[in-house]
């Protein structure tokens, strides 16, 4: 999987001393990415897929300062273990 390098779409005063910090996160499983759930249904669908399951989660990031530019991403692999239906009803409606 490939992360895209994409020009920053908003305009960044750069002060002395002053330091931008951008991040981004994704889960993918089996090559799926999976987005962020829009509801409690979703969110419980997810953690279903998830369940018991090894996954990767990606962070990209972007440090921006007057005198320097640093990105990269950081690939991380997890293991669920198993979650039954009332653990991850638990979860999801704990916000």
């Amino acid at each position: 999987m490939g992360i895209k390098r994409v020009k920053p779409r908003v305009r960044i005063e750069h002060r002395i001393g002053c330091l931008h910090n951008f991040a981004d996160t994704v889960v993918c499983l089996n090559g799926e990415i999976l987005g962020k759930p829009a509801d409690e249904e979703e969110a419980t669908e997810m953690l279903k897929k998830l369940s018991g399951k090894e996954h990767e989660v990606v962070t990209g990031y972007c440090l921006i300062s007057r005198d320097m530019r640093l990105s990269g991403h950081v690939l991380t692999k997890v293991k669920f273990a198993e979650l039954g239906d009332e653990k991850i009803e638990e979860y999801v409606k704990s916000g």
